[in-house]
């Protein structure tokens, strides 16, 4: 079950952000507010991009593009694995509960097939 926010500007989403980072001992990535449908992380900027048009939601996507920062921070910011492979989920996992304190509260079902699949598997999401 999803109980994600809808941000309304950039400053939710960057205290957001702060926080989290700061929970996980990586720093905060620059944040700007975007029309487009999508979130994007812009590895080379070290960006997140992230708007109230965003199909998912607007927390949802900044979570899911604060954990491709977080996963790249845990690496030194290599690009040494899939963007949504096991370590990307790891930190997705890990941001959701520094954002809201239960797994459970993020909209697995929006994620990629395989990111669903392990949701289902250890019980995050309904089968």
């Amino acid at each position: 079950m999803s109980n994600t926010k809808n941000f309304k500007d950039n400053g939710e989403c960057v205290a957001l952000a702060t926080r989290i980072c700061g929970e996980l001992n990586v720093s905060a990535p620059a944040i700007s507010w975007t029309r487009t449908r999508n979130g994007y992380y812009h590895y080379a900027k070290r960006q997140i991009s992230v708007g109230e048009k965003c199909w998912r939601g607007t927390e949802a996507a900044l979570l899911h593009e604060l954990a491709h920062h977080v996963d790249r921070a845990r690496r030194n910011f290599k690009f040494d694995s899939p963007p949504h492979g096991p370590k990307f989920i790891k930190a997705l996992e890990d941001v959701v509960v520094a954002a809201n304190g239960n797994v459970r509260s993020y909209p697995w079902g929006t994620e990629y097939k395989n990111i669903i699949r392990i949701a289902k598997k250890r019980g995050w999401l309904s089968a």
